[in-house]
C-alpha cells in the first residue's frame, strides 16, 4: 500500500537503480554531473501515478508542486511543458553533460568511475593505521561518500572534547601556503592556486607530461584557472 521513495541526487550516475522497487524517483542535474543548479528531474511509477490521481491533499499545494490537473497527473509536464520557468543555460549544461556521459561509454562508464573514484579513498583509509572506514562491511559501503574514523591508542586517550577537535587540527595543517594566500576556495584565485601547486609537485617528482580530466565540466572559470596555472607551472596537456 506504501511507496518506496528514491532520493537519487548522489547515486542515479553513480549505481543501478533498481526501478522494479521505486515509486518515485528524485535526483537534481548539479549534483549528479556537476552542472549548473535550480532544476531536477522526477521518475514515477505506474503505482506513484495512480495515487497522484486518487489522491487529493487536504491543503493547498504551491503552483510549483503541482503535477496534477483535472482530477489526474498532467502528464504535459513529462512531454515537455514547464511548471516554472526554466534556465536555458542549465538545460544546455545538463545536455553538455549528458552528451559527455555517452562520449565516454554511457552510464556503465559513470558507475566505473565512481567505483575507482570511492577505491581510491578506500585504499587511502586501508593504508592509513589511524584510521578505518566507518562502514566496517564492505558489502555496505557506497561509492558516493566515505566516512572515516580516527582510531588507535593516541585518540583512544583523548577526552571527548580533545577528540572533537582532531579534524580541525589536521584541516589546520594541510597545504598553508595555499591557504594563506586565498580568501576562500572557491574561486578562480584558489583554483590558480591549486593549479600552480600541482604543477610544482609534479616537477619534483619529475612529471612533465599528464591528462587533464575535466568530466563534465565546460573548459571556463575555475577549471580553465587550474589548467592555465597548471601550465604555466611547466607541466603539458
Amino acid at each position: 500500500t506504501g511507496l518506496a521513495i528514491n532520493d537519487a541526487t548522489s547515486a542515479v550516475f553513480a549505481m543501478e537503480m533498481d526501478w522494479s522497487k521505486l515509486d518515485a524517483t528524485t535526483y537534481s542535474w548539479q549534483k549528479v554531473l556537476g552542472g549548473e543548479a535550480q532544476h531536477g528531474m522526477l521518475i514515477l511509477s505506474p503505482k506513484a501515478a495512480q495515487r497522484i490521481a486518487d489522491y487529493d491533499p487536504a491543503w493547498p499545494l504551491p503552483k510549483l508542486f503541482r503535477i496534477k490537473k483535472k482530477g489526474a497527473i498532467d502528464t504535459a509536464i513529462f512531454e515537455g511543458s514547464t511548471i516554472n520557468t526554466p534556465s536555458m543555460l542549465a538545460t544546455e549544461d545538463y545536455i553538455f553533460a549528458l552528451e559527455w556521459v555517452k562520449s565516454i561509454g554511457g552510464r556503465q562508464a559513470m558507475f566505473a568511475r565512481a567505483n575507482a573514484n570511492a577505491q581510491a579513498v578506500f585504499d587511502f583509509i586501508e593504508a592509513k593505521d589511524y584510521l578505518r572506514n566507518m562502514v566496517d562491511d564492505p558489502a555496505l559501503r557506497t561509492n558516493t561518500g566515505v566516512c572515516m574514523v580516527f582510531q588507535g591508542e593516541w585518540y583512544d586517550s583523548l577526552s571527548k572534547e580533545e577528540q572533537a577537535t582532531v579534524p580541525k587540527k589536521i584541516a589546520s595543517t594541510l597545504e598553508k601556503d595555499v591557504k594563506s594566500g586565498i580568501k576562500t576556495g572557491a574561486d578562480v584565485a584558489a583554483a590558480a592556486a591549486v593549479g600552480k601547486l600541482l604543477a610544482e609537485r609534479a616537477s619534483k617528482a619529475g612529471v612533465k607530461e599528464v591528462i587533464f580530466d575535466r568530466g563534465p565540466y565546460i573548459y571556463h572559470g575555475r577549471v580553465k584557472a587550474l589548467a592555465d596555472a597548471a601550465r604555466e607551472g611547466g607541466l603539458s596537456f
